[in-house]
């Protein structure tokens, strides 16, 4: 029986939303909206934004944590470096090929696919690791965290 932590799904789900936005919003944000825009940041927040991305941004990061969360249990991966070791895989199995060939059928610019295929690996890795250190055990309570 699968035994999801919510605590590590809600937090990994927080921290989707804390990485986006330094990752769009501080470190990447010139050249991304330039990128994929056309325009500087200042003239797009300028418009009016509407909250579904955000909404479908917060679904899509807890569909990723709940398949992830039971990948790692199915798998029985129990450390953080095995659970980084598995993100890998999935990162190069499942979000890179899904990313890179729509935005090239798009042809949407390949620094845009860069920047965003740079997000999503990063989350794919770091969620893998966090969740498989920080499962359920079979009693269901929570483990320490295993880093190894």
């Amino acid at each position: 029986m699968i035994k999801h932590n919510y605590l590590a799904i809600i937090v990994m789900i927080i921290a989707h939303m804390v990485i986006g936005f330094l990752w769009y919003g501080v470190v990447f944000s010139e050249t991304w909206s330039h990128a994929a825009l056309g325009k500087p940041v200042a003239e797009v927040q300028k418009q009016p934004m509407s909250a579904v991305p955000y909404i479908i941004n917060i679904i899509g990061a807890a569909c990723a944590c709940f398949f992830i969360s039971w990948l790692v249990q199915k798998l029985n991966i129990t450390t953080f470096s095995g659970g980084l070791q598995l993100g890998v895989y999935a990162a190069i199995g499942l979000v890179f090929p899904a990313l890179a060939t729509h935005y090239l059928f798009l042809n949407i610019s390949n620094t845009v696919l860069a920047i965003d295929l740079g997000m999503s690996i990063t989350l794919t890795i770091l969620t893998a690791g966090v969740l498989a250190a920080w499962r359920k055990n079979k009693e269901g309570g929570t483990r320490r965290i295993k880093v190894q």
